[in-house]
């Protein structure tokens, strides 16, 4: 836990590994001490005598979900990501709100824009000018989400090209942007006599 809050408040990236090497190194340490208080009073209440099976148990869990999956696969995420990657240009510009479909469309830092909130997708959304600065729009919504689909797609007026579904419900959607120009009235020259 340590080693992930660090880094995500007050910790620059490249630190990470060391610290996190450093605290691998100790760790072993401290089971081992853990374990012999623990077989030094095997006739101890539970109650005061829990900490070692309890790391038992979720270094077994551990094990198990490294080797299986409990959770739901990120591979639409990553199907959305390859997609984009196929079918646009490096000077494509695509607006993206997840930083995983980012990685894997591999758009450099200038060509894509990452939304902070869904606010402002909206806002992308209403506004003509903005959206059309972009080829693609890219969202990924979660499963409890599923109703903000049917707004973007109505304020979009747009059906999505794409659409990646995970087994719990999870999806992004890809829209295609074109942006029809209004048509301007000729004006008829003004004659002068």
């Amino acid at each position: 836990l340590v080693v992930y809050v660090v880094p995500q408040t007050m910790l620059t990236g490249r630190y990470a590994l060391p610290l996190a090497l450093i605290v691998a190194l100790v760790v072993p340490f401290v089971l081992v001490k853990v374990y012999e208080n623990w077989r030094a009073r095997p006739m101890r209440p539970f109650r005061h005598n829990w900490a070692f099976p309890l790391i038992a148990v979720l270094l077994i869990v551990g094990g198990i979900d490294g080797m299986t999956s409990f959770g739901d696969t990120k591979v639409h995420l990553k199907q959305a990501g390859a997609w984009l990657k196929e079918n646009t240009t490096d000077d494509t510009r695509i607006y993206l709100n997840d930083s995983i479909v980012e990685f894997y469309a591999r758009h450099a830092v200038g060509r894509r824009r990452s939304l902070t909130s869904w606010k402002k997708t909206l806002k992308l959304a209403d506004t003509p000018k903005k959206l059309a600065k972009y080829k693609y729009v890219a969202i990924r919504l979660r499963r409890r989400e599923a109703d903000r689909a049917e707004e973007l797609i109505a304020r979009l007026q747009m059906e999505p090209v794409q659409n990646f579904r995970s087994q719990r419900g999870d999806q992004v959607l890809i829209f295609k942007v074109e942006v029809i120009e209004p048509r301007h009235a000729s004006v008829p020259a003004l004659e002068s006599h």
